[in-house]
C-alpha cells in the first residue's frame, strides 16, 4: 500500500512539472468524447426511437410502378 501512495505522489509531481503534457493528456479525449456523444444522440433520435404510430395499420407506402418494368 505504501508503494502505491509513493507512486501516486510521484505521478502528481510529474504532472505538475510537465504542464503542457498534462494539458495535452487531459484535453485530448475531450473532442473525441464530444463527437461520440453527438453521433450517438443523432443516431438515437433518428434510428432507435419507435415510430410515433399507435398501430402499424396507419403506415402507408407511396410509390410509383411503371407498366412493364415491375418493382425492381
Amino acid at each position: 500500500m505504501e508503494t502505491r501512495v509513493q507512486d501516486l505522489v510521484y505521478n502528481v509531481r510529474m504532472l505538475l512539472k510537465n504542464k503542457v503534457s498534462t494539458v495535452i493528456a487531459v484535453g485530448s479525449p475531450a473532442p473525441g468524447i464530444g463527437v461520440a456523444a453527438t453521433i450517438f444522440s443523432v443516431v438515437n433520435a433518428l434510428l432507435m426511437r419507435p415510430l410515433p404510430f399507435a398501430s402499424l395499420n396507419q403506415l402507408v407506402m407511396v410509390g410509383k410502378v411503371m407498366r412493364g418494368q415491375g418493382l425492381g
